[in-house]
């Protein structure tokens, strides 16, 4: 019975994981929009603000990720020396 339920579970990830996150940034998100409502501000524009802003902070990050990545990946070439040098005094 339990390996069923494991089954189930694996398989349908695909569909549970986005769920629970979903489930998890509602509960991150709810008291934001409640204070948006305690100014005064209909529930349908709180909600919009909160995901806008929350799109815009997540967008932001990634940006700010991407270029981080970008400028190591530039920076490799001159970083491969010290790299094998590390690698080589580990092995031997």
């Amino acid at each position: 019975m339990e390996v069923v339920a494991v089954g189930a579970l694996y398989f349908a990830r695909e569909v549970l994981l986005p769920l629970a996150l979903a489930i998890l940034l509602s509960f991150l998100l709810a008291p934001l929009v409640k204070r948006l409502e305690n100014w005064r501000l209909r529930r349908i524009p709180a909600v919009l603000v909160v995901v806008a802003v929350a799109f815009g902070a997540l967008g932001t990050l990634s940006y700010l990720l991407a270029l981080q990545m970008y400028d190591l990946a530039y920076r490799l070439p001159d970083y491969k020396g010290n790299i094998i040098a590390k690698v080589e005094s580990i092995t031997s």
